[in-house]
């Protein structure tokens, strides 16, 4: 056997068992050939033993052809697999594969290199000190549900074998990350193998977060917010659009500069935060409009969004001042609760908006609820 090609036959027995039968079969058979010519006549024998060496010659030449053709492509394939993997270690921050029914990792790979004290070690040892123990205290239990050897047993059985999560994560210097953990599910013969893949996409979420966020006030820009309020309605037929417009925004921008316009719409935007929470929609849509989505699993309860409405307009009741120059803001609102009437954004986005002018004709610094009966105001 060639010396290139004996390294895989001794790592793979089986391989080498075959190829020393086949040899040995192909050597009976010409030997049993020569045989039965020995008792043909001399001239006959003669010119038959050339024809059995050159038919000989030429199996024997096909079969080792054959026979390395296919070594040569294992050992290429192994050659790929092995870059693979090598590439696969340069992208990934982590990688662990895990035996699910001794629990144990069989090795752990950080940052391309192995570390031997997590090789063969108990899995619940390496998720409480590698993972948890760097994880926000609100996204923990989210976590360790995601990385227990039950869920992964539950999505096998389910015949889920990738599975997908991303989270927050505590780097060495203290800097939060965002990584996304990819679990990759394989039955082995006597046992269920985890590989676990973690990367490092904080900069990914950073280009998500500019795509998503209006740059200014960091809210939802106008397509996120639509298409998140798009979402939960399809989902839940329910909730509550308030749009929300900055009244004397333009002589803000005009008496007092565009940098005292900008803290305007930063103040209001904060405001709108601290009111409706980080669990709602909150979004800006306009250059001085904003609108402000409010979940609810059940029904909406109409004097708590009046409650909310009234705690915004009068927060928004400021004095801007720049030398002698004073000009008063306020917020003029309109609001619109989904119903049979208002199954998606277009439509109840019109009917808060119709409220909105409402609210601006009768001289600004009010709300107006839509009432489909009336078809403008109730408040």
């Amino acid at each position: 056997i060639p010396s290139k090609y004996f390294p895989l036959f001794i790592s793979d027995t089986s391989k080498l068992k075959i190829f020393v039968i086949l040899e040995i079969s192909l050597f009976s058979q010409l030997v049993s050939q020569m045989i039965i010519d020995i008792k043909a006549p001399i001239m006959y024998h003669f010119s038959h033993d050339i024809k059995t060496i050159i038919v000989a010659f030429i199996c024997l030449l096909i079969f080792y052809i054959s026979a390395f053709s296919l070594v040569e492509f294992e050992i290429t394939k192994s050659h790929l697999y092995k870059e693979y993997q090598d590439i696969l270690s340069e992208k990934a921050l982590a990688i662990v594969e895990l035996n699910c029914v001794t629990r144990e990792t069989l090795f752990y790979i950080y940052k391309g290199t192995i570390q031997p004290e997590y090789t063969n070690a108990d899995y619940s040892f390496l998720v409480s000190k590698s993972v948890m123990s760097k994880i926000p205290i609100k996204y923990q239990q989210q976590v360790k549900d995601f990385f227990s050897i039950s869920n992964f047993e539950k999505n096998f059985i389910a015949h889920k074998t990738k599975l997908e999560y991303e989270y927050e994560f505590r780097g060495l210097n203290e800097e939060f990350m965002w990584l996304k953990a990819t679990v990759h599910l394989k039955r082995e013969r006597t046992f269920l193998k985890a590989i676990i893949i973690l990367e490092d996409i904080s900069q990914e979420k950073i280009f998500k977060t500019a795509a998503e966020r209006d740059s200014w006030t960091g809210l939802y820009n106008k397509k996120t917010t639509e298409k998140l309020v798009t979402t939960y309605i399809n989902n839940t037929k329910q909730g509550a659009l308030f749009l929300i417009d900055l009244d004397n925004f333009k002589t803000v921008n005009d008496k007092l500069g565009h940098q005292t316009g900008d803290e305007v719409l930063i103040d209001l935007s904060e405001k709108l935060g601290a009111v409706f929470g980080n669990h709602n929609i909150i979004g800006r849509i306009g250059g001085d409009e904003f609108a402000v989505f409010v979940k609810n699993g059940s029904e909406i309860n109409r004097f708590e969004l009046e409650e909310k409405a009234n705690q915004i307009k009068e927060l928004m009741v400021t004095t801007y001042i720049s030398d002698t120059i004073k000009v008063r803001t306020s917020v003029s609102m309109g609001i619109s609760i989904v119903d049979d009437q208002t199954m998606t954004f277009n439509d109840i986005y019109m009917c808060a908006d119709l409220a909105l002018y409402e609210s601006k004709y009768r001289g600004r610094n009010a709300f107006t609820f839509y009432c489909n009966a009336c078809k403008v105001r109730e408040n």
